[in-house]
């Protein structure tokens, strides 16, 4: 098993604050922490397999989007799925947060008593979650490197998500790991259709082991 630390990104874009996170996921958590502090900072270091969670403050200085759907935008950008969010806010509550809740935000914390014990707990069992960031590319350089990629993918005839996006004959056909590869990187292009591409994404690598 590897020793090395579980690497961590935090999206905050106070100084003061984040320094006091950062020493908490550190010496507590064991996490090697990558801090930045805008956009674009966080769009040059968010990349696939990298990070094992990701935690954002929700009030970000100079943008009218919360932190988290900032964080969102950019996943969707570079096409990542399978990261375990974790929130924390001190101005909006976690109900309010929750009400926007999908599958990929792993934890709220309250910015309240003893909140930054609360954070590292979550970030501790959120980096046990499986996944990491992973690109359709990363899933394809995988089962290459396996001899895996001419695979055959069962049990996909119960997923409409399928059928809606005109794959009924790949179902039909039961399809290689290759050939889903290719079609989802020639048709999903658009962010309008990333909740199903996501899906799709991920039932396609649990299939895939």
């Amino acid at each position: 098993m590897s020793s090395e630390k579980p690497h961590l990104l935090l999206f905050d874009d106070d100084e003061d604050n984040a320094d006091l996170v950062i020493d908490g996921l550190e010496d507590e958590g064991g996490f090697q922490v990558t801090w930045v502090s805008n956009e674009k900072e966080l769009s040059e270091k968010i990349e696939p397999d990298r990070f094992s969670v990701i935690v954002t403050d929700v009030s970000i200085r100079d943008s009218s989007e919360p932190g988290y759907e900032i964080v969102e935008k950019i996943r969707k950008r570079h096409r990542i799925f399978r990261v375990p969010v974790i929130v924390y806010s001190s101005v909006v509550s976690v109900e309010d947060i929750a009400k926007q809740q999908n599958e990929l935000y792993f934890d709220y914390i309250p910015r309240s008593e003893s909140w930054l014990g609360k954070l590292v707990k979550a970030s501790k069992k959120a980096a046990k979650e499986p996944g990491h960031l992973v690109s359709l590319q990363y899933i394809e350089q995988r089962l290459n490197n396996e001899g895996r990629l001419q695979q055959t993918i069962d049990n996909l005839d119960d997923f409409p998500e399928l059928a809606m996006l005109g794959l009924e004959s790949l179902i039909e056909g039961k399809p290689t790991a290759e050939t889903i590869i290719k079609f989802l990187r020639d048709k999903f292009t658009d962010n309008l259709e990333w909740d199903v591409y996501e899906k799709i994404l991920v039932r396609f690598c649990k299939e895939t082991g």
